[in-house]
């Protein structure tokens, strides 16, 4: 069975979802090899989000600061994906998805935006799956 959806979205412990399933950015099952970097910022965000669940923030800026992060971070991994893979963000606080008014948002992927043939560009939608 093939990955079809990569869900990223805060959990503790956990952002990336493969099929459903909770998983890492560097499991094997991932048909790409993420970046160190990328892997590290990607850790340190759920770990963030732990955090923030631990100490329950009540701070909107703070978890804006993170919604900020988990969407860029998506969009990373959806240039990693490529376009057969549907990769999702879900805001995690039900504060921030009334704010954006969705609770899951495509990660759409463009080969060559505004015409370059040199550059990948991912963005969200704002569309539900479906």
């Amino acid at each position: 069975m093939g990955i079809n959806k990569i869900a990223i979205y805060g959990d503790y412990d956990c952002g990336l979802w493969i099929n459903g399933v909770g998983a890492d950015l560097d499991d094997k099952e991932l048909p790409f090899t993420a970046p160190p970097e990328l892997s590290a910022r990607f850790d340190v965000w759920v770990s963030d989000y732990t955090s923030l669940m631990l100490k329950n923030e009540i701070d909107e800026a703070v978890w804006l600061l993170n919604e900020q992060e988990g969407r860029t971070l998506a969009r990373e991994i959806k240039k990693l994906a490529g376009a057969e893979i549907e990769v999702t963000y879900g805001p995690c606080r039900e504060s921030m998805r009334d704010f954006i008014g969705m609770s899951e948002e495509v990660i759409e992927y463009y080969d060559h935006p505004q015409g370059t043939a040199d550059s990948d560009e991912c963005q969200g939608t704002g569309s539900y799956p479906g």
